[in-house]
């Protein structure tokens, strides 16, 4: 095996498309004040909303319930962030991405700026409270699991919004990060590697792959993957590259590794090549040791790893402790193996608690219990979790919050905002002839998903 290039873990990235930039500061400010309400709003209506415990993790309002409680109760730090006007004018902000303000203020404080004074080269060169981040970038979590950043929210509809909070927020609830309780460790090395995988390609990739089969129930209107249980795959071919001894590209000692994919589902497919964007010189490692796109360490590995490419093709359904972004299993998580975990159980609810008893997607949960309890505290810990819940279905209901219409409802809980009027039948009773007199707490029935 060659020794490794030097590589860091890149940031958890969510690709989409945006809007472009702003054309001056002024406007700038004025997105970003749009930008921040939107995701208040989005953040109120979630936290208004009760669950159905019985829908699980198949409930739209039952992941954005938890993911606005995530936030709420300070597990991650949340940031919105605009383009600036003036991306061209930084050197160093890269061609291939664009400048967002303001990483210094969470998404709830005022006085979000950027200093766009040129030099006199014409230059913008203070690039403090600046990310830059490539353009197609509309969300990301940091390795760390603490810093969350909404890029751009008005570019994107209130469903897709809902989506990527969502996916970021269960980078952070899954507790895949360097010395967390549901870390994968890497595997022995195979011999054939051309450049081995770490420990946190495994982690970051489940951790992705978690993110986006959960960001859209299943079968939803708003999901974009294909069914977990459709075998009909197609698979296709990888090719990455790296240099060899002399540590340039382009010379007789070029490595390449080329393979081909060996999915389970389509589900598995659709989100791998929903990562996977392929280049035309198939360098996804630079000579610096920096990633040349979102993603781009998945078909490094994947094709120079076949460790790394075994734990992808047999990854074929998610699994962890908390696939629901609850930040009471968190709270339990965090306690074990300590006895205050008994009146961290007590405050589990019925969502929780039958997301806990289904142990083909909570095992990471069970298995630390394992590790950090004795035999004792861990039946006590079972009996109290798998006690029978008198739960059924319950009607799929919202509560409308300041600043709601119907087709803002559709958009973040159908992620269709045409959808208003399938909305407006179930509720004539209730909101009356004028689909547009909302009330604030008014309790509105969702149609299907």
């Amino acid at each position: 095996m060659q020794e490794a290039l030097a590589c860091e873990p890149p940031d958890a990235e969510l690709g989409a498309s945006r809007a472009g930039a702003p054309t001056n500061k002024a406007e700038a400010l004025a997105r970003h004040g749009r930008n921040r309400d939107r995701v208040d709003r989005v953040i109120r209506s979630g936290l208004a909303q009760d669950v159905d415990p019985a829908a699980g993790a198949n409930s739209r309002v039952n992941l954005l319930r938890n993911t606005c409680q995530w936030i709420e109760e300070g597990e991650a730090d949340l940031f919105v962030l605009t383009p600036t006007h003036d991306a061209h004018l930084r050197p160093n902000i890269p061609v291939d991405k664009n400048a967002y303000f303001d990483t210094r203020l969470t998404y709830d404080q005022d006085g979000a700026d950027y200093d766009e004074t040129l030099n006199a080269a014409g230059q913008a060169t203070n690039d403090v409270g600046l990310e830059a981040k490539f353009s197609k970038v509309a969300g990301s979590m940091s390795p760390d699991g603490r810093t969350m950043m909404l890029i751009d929210p008005i570019s994107h509809s209130e469903g897709a919004l809902v989506s990527f909070f969502v996916h970021e927020v269960q980078h952070d609830a899954d507790q895949h990060n360097a010395g967390q309780p549901w870390k994968v460790s890497q595997p022995a090395a195979d011999p054939a590697a051309q450049h081995r995988a770490p420990t946190w390609a495994y982690n970051n990739y489940q951790s992705e792959f978690r993110a986006y089969w959960m960001m859209n129930p299943e079968g939803s209107g708003a999901d974009s993957f294909g069914s977990s249980t459709d075998t009909a795959v197609t698979n296709i071919s990888i090719t990455a590259l790296r240099p060899g001894p002399d540590g340039k590209f382009g010379t007789a000692d070029d490595i390449s590794s080329t393979v081909s994919t060996a999915f389970t589902n389509r589900r598995q497919q659709d989100i791998f090549d929903h990562m996977f964007t392929p280049r035309t010189d198939n360098i996804y490692l630079d000579t610096a040791g920096a990633w040349t796109q979102s993603y781009a360490y998945l078909p490094h590995f994947y094709a120079l790893d076949p460790a790394f490419k075994n734990m992808v093709d047999t990854y074929t359904q998610p699994a962890s402790g908390n696939l629901i972004n609850s930040p009471r299993i968190q709270a339990l998580s965090a306690a074990l193996p300590t006895s205050s975990f008994l009146s961290e159980v007590q405050a589990l609810d019925d969502l929780d608690r039958l997301y806990l008893q289904d142990r083909s997607q909570s095992q990471p949960f069970w298995d630390q219990a394992s590790r950090s309890l004795g035999i004792i505290p861990l039946t006590m810990l079972e009996n109290m979790i798998d006690a029978p819940t008198a739960v059924g279905p319950m009607p799929n209901t919202v509560e409308v919050v300041s600043g709601d219409t119907l087709s803002a409802i559709a958009d973040r809980y159908l992620s269709d905002m045409a959808r208003w009027q399938e909305i407006y039948k179930l509720n004539k009773s209730i909101i009356g002839a004028d689909p547009n007199a909302l009330s604030v707490g008014m309790e509105l029935v969702l149609p299907p998903l």
